[in-house]
């Protein structure tokens, strides 16, 4: 904030901010896009009934490419309330909408709006089908030829296994329209501005050595102030109206108290940001921080792209998407290796070299792919992408294995000292797991990958960099997912009670967020006690450290950490959302060792330093969860386009154009009642307390109560009031059982019930159970003693590297949640995490003598 430029190139920044802003605005934003009405003479002659038994069909001709809504004319009062079926087929018969849909008492009788949200093809029939239920629906039909319209073709009644065509009618109905401009004016448009943007940077370019004053220099302060202050005033001003004044999102008291209370501290927040005194401290020219951190930003962006692959994986359904997010990770941990590489040899003449074989192989492979599988790539759309990756994949591996051998052959392996024994457990860890792999692919891909990783770690002459690379790549994963989230993954009421982020189910998002929370907990402490001294207190005798006090930091305010205060905050108030015990666990306990142990014994701190920072991890909770439960309900409803997974595309999802005020967003009385059933009471009466709070809330009958009591018992009530484990323990249990020394070739077995687990829910019986009793007591060896060796690094090594705790934190996490979750595996974000944080242990030997309370050198 305190860093200066040069005026011209503020101006620079200026305009590139409200070019990208306008073009959001035109793009996402549907700036130019308007609503058209299509209705007809509207002149009804008569009503149809639909029910159980008799469902209504309408065909009707499109007349735009985005179909937004559909109106209906409904007199039947008694409908009103009520939730209907909607179905909606193209001429092709294919399924474009299931949904239901309810009536709202102020509509009933007279035009209902349906929301729809559909592209469509301008002269092309589509059909849509009304189901019903019990209470009947009567719709209003007249005359088509009086209409005046000539999109609308007939309408059917189905009854009795029977097509009923009603020729010269069709149901009275509006259509409405969201037409944009064409690509072409878009195009031109966007030219103009860009045009016009240039030709200002230009002139402030070209001026700058006329113009004495567009060389004075100006803090990035005035530019926050410039351009994400009118920004954020005019987004709270929007989000208050559309809360308030328009009541978008409903009017209940305790909604209005929490968006109010989110929105406000919003707004202070931002204002704290960007109006309070920061830190002097010295930022070097944009050119040498590419220079010196360039392949550091390279790696964290790289660390960030295989947390993005493992999402894909846990999000996959089915084999194609999982064997394309298996090679969207390889491809990244290829990647990752990479950077480890110094530029003058990436960037040099040899390396060019290097770089031509590594296209040729990676071209030869995708063309011949593409010829042997041509027939499949017509079925399997996702099959290109895949031999894309995997070509790839080939050019990268042919750069990695040309540098493993010249190193090989200029006996440069290794750069600084080395812990054998370590490095020996280690790798004699992987080959266990290729020896016991029983017939899996991944501890082959496990092994490969780390095997270079680890070989390019020893190698690197920045090893001291990994451990920032990979805090800021988890941080710079987080952030991505969290703005996708904000925008596209509202916090729906039905099935999905408790919020899953950007996974599918609840679990995963817990131990996503338990990785993240290790991250960012450690990144809190480095920040707090930034400014502290760094270099070496002791003499060459070996005297011990002096402590690091508070009283020492220079050029450090509170607003410099805000980024991290927020990503933390934000983090757990997901993590609370999500309700998950698995989540908990590990989180509280990786937060209560490294609340005693960093500040005491790493930084030798008082105890009072302890309750400092136990106290900015509670206000960042407290302030930012109100900010992130308004995030998740309000920002998706108005950017319109909530992104569902398929297996949550179900009638009572979310989709595009649905009311912002729906039921179906998950509202605050519905979510305390949540963790009442959750955390404090017994699931098994569940289904009576859900119709009871249907209908105190919404003064109506619980026409959801079978995804109401899904979602509330999703790994979440207790089948049985004296197992609290959601029936783990019988896995756990049938798991033992089936223990023997050499592993099997099947991730599940037979439980009591006759049903077949998916896996263990927990990480170190599925290890035994998939590689045996050998490799399993192996790796639980081995992960206590990487622990603790983690504990001696934390303490040898804080001096020299400020995040010389994060092994230990993100191992800790990896741990816990490992005793009630599947981890292991080289597309887990956590258990990626945890293997590539081992790395740092292999060049580190313990001293002598390591004391909690200090150290000696040998």
């Amino acid at each position: 904030m305190n860093r200066k430029i040069k005026a011209y190139q503020a101006i620079i920044y200026i305009v590139l901010f409200y070019l990208a802003a306008v073009l959001f605005l035109l793009g996402p934003g549907k700036l130019l896009e308007k609503d058209r009405l299509l209705a007809g003479a509207e002149n009804p002659v008569g009503t149809v009934e639909v029910r159980e038994d008799q469902q209504v069909q309408q065909v009707l001709i499109a007349e735009g490419d985005y179909l937004r809504y559909l109106e209906l004319y409904v007199t039947s009062p008694k409908s009103a309330g009520e939730y209907y079926h909607l179905l909606v087929y193209d001429e092709n018969n294919e399924m474009l909408i299931n949904r239901d849909f309810e009536l709202k008492a102020d509509e009933v009788p007279g035009f209902v709006r349906i929301p729809l949200g559909i592209d469509t093809t301008r002269g092309t029939a589509y059909v849509w089908q009304l189901q019903g239920k019990s209470e009947p629906l009567e719709l209003s039909y007249e005359n088509t030829g009086e209409t005046g319209l000539a999109c609308l073709g007939s309408y059917y009644v189905l009854a009795d296994s029977t097509s009923t065509q009603m020729e010269t009618q069709n149901i009275v109905m509006r259509l409405v329209y969201t037409d944009k401009p064409s690509a072409a004016v878009m195009t031109i448009l966007k030219t103009i501005l860009c045009v016009v943007a240039a030709a200002f940077i230009l002139a402030a370019v070209y001026l700058s050595p006329k113009q004495p004053k567009l060389n004075n220099k100006i803090t990035w302060r005035f530019v926050h102030w410039v351009t994400a202050g009118p920004l954020i005033t005019v987004g709270t001003a929007v989000l208050l109206w559309e809360v308030y004044g328009r009541r978008a999102f409903g009017g209940k008291p305790d909604d209005l108290i929490v968006y109010g209370l989110g929105i406000g501290l919003f707004f202070v927040f931002s204002a704290w940001v960007l109006f309070s005194r920061r830190g002097s401290k010295y930022h070097p020219p944009f050119e040498e921080m590419l220079t010196e951190q360039g392949m550091d930003w390279l790696q964290a962006a790289a660390f960030a792209g295989v947390l993005l692959g493992g999402i894909h994986y846990m999000n996959a359904l089915y084999q194609n998407q999982q064997n394309l997010a298996y090679r969207e990770v390889l491809s990244w941990a290829a990647f990752l290796i990479l950077t480890m590489v110094s530029p003058a040899v990436l960037f040099s003449k040899k390396g060019g070299r290097r770089a031509l074989i590594g296209l040729i192989a990676g071209g030869i492979w995708y063309v011949v792919q593409s010829l042997t599988q041509k027939e499949a790539l017509q079925t399997n759309e996702l099959l290109g992408k895949q031999i894309f990756l995997e070509a790839l994949i080939v050019f990268f591996f042919v750069l990695i294995l040309a540098e493993l051998a010249a190193r090989i052959r200029a006996k440069k392996l290794v750069e600084g000292s080395v812990n054998r024994i370590y490095t020996a457990v280690l790798f004699g860890f992987m080959a266990l797991l290729v020896i016991f792999r029983n017939t899996r692919l991944w501890p082959i891909y496990l092994a490969v990958v780390f095997a270079l990783y680890y070989v390019f770690y020893l190698g690197w002459n920045k090893k001291k960099h990994l451990l920032n690379n990979f805090c800021n790549g988890v941080m710079l994963n987080f952030a991505l997912a969290v703005v996708f989230a904000f925008a596209r993954r509202p916090f729906r009421a039905w099935v999905y009670s408790r919020y899953n982020f950007v996974f599918h189910t609840v679990t995963i998002t817990a131990t996503y967020l338990t990785l993240v929370l290790c991250v960012l907990t450690v990144r809190l402490f480095v920040k707090l006690s930034e400014g502290m001294p760094q270099n070496s207190t002791k003499n060459a005798k070996g005297m011990k450290h002096k402590p690091l006090r508070k009283k020492d930091a220079k050029n450090s305010c509170p607003a410099d950490l805000w980024g991290t205060f927020l990503l933390y905050g934000i983090a757990v108030s997901l993590l609370f959302l999500t309700l998950s015990r698995t989540g908990y666990l590990a989180v509280l306990v990786m937060t209560a060792v490294l609340l005693i142990f960093v500040p005491v014994f790493v930084y030798r701190q008082k105890i009072r330093e302890i309750f400092r920072a136990l106290v900015y991890m509670i206000v960042a909770f407290v302030i930012c969860l109100p900010m992130t439960y308004s995030g998740i309900r309000l920002l998706p409803a108005l950017y319109n386009d909530p992104y569902l997974y398929e297996i949550e595309d179900s009638a009572s999802a979310i989709h595009k154009d649905d009311p912002k005020d729906s039921d179906a967003y998950m509202s605050v009385s519905y979510f305390k009642y949540v963790i009442e059933n959750k955390l404090l009471s017994d699931a098994s009466e569940l289904t009576e307390q859900t119709e009871l709070f249907c209908n105190a809330v919404t003064s109506k009958p619980s026409v959801k109560n079978d995804v109401l009591v899904a979602s509330a018992q999703d790994e979440a009530g207790m089948s049985d009031a004296e197992d609290f484990s959601n029936g783990r323990l019988e896995i756990f249990r049938s798991y033992m059982d089936n223990w023997n020394a050499t592993g099997h070739t099947e991730m599940g077995v037979l439980l009591p019930d006759g049903s077949i687990s998916v896996h263990a829910h927990n990480t170190y019986l599925q290890v035994i159970h998939d590689h045996g009793l050998i490799v399993g007591i192996y790796f639980l060896c081995f992960g206590a003693g990487s622990i603790c060796l983690m504990f001696a690094y934390a303490i040898k090594k804080i001096r020299e590297d400020a995040y010389a705790v994060l092994p230990l934190a993100v191992m800790l996490g990896f741990c816990v949640a490992g005793l009630v979750e599947w981890l292991f595996h080289p597309c887990n974000p956590l258990g990626f995490s945890a293997m590539a944080l081992l790395a740092p242990l292999m060049s580190f030997s313990p001293p002598q003598t390591c004391r909690l309370t200090g150290y000696h050198d040998k």
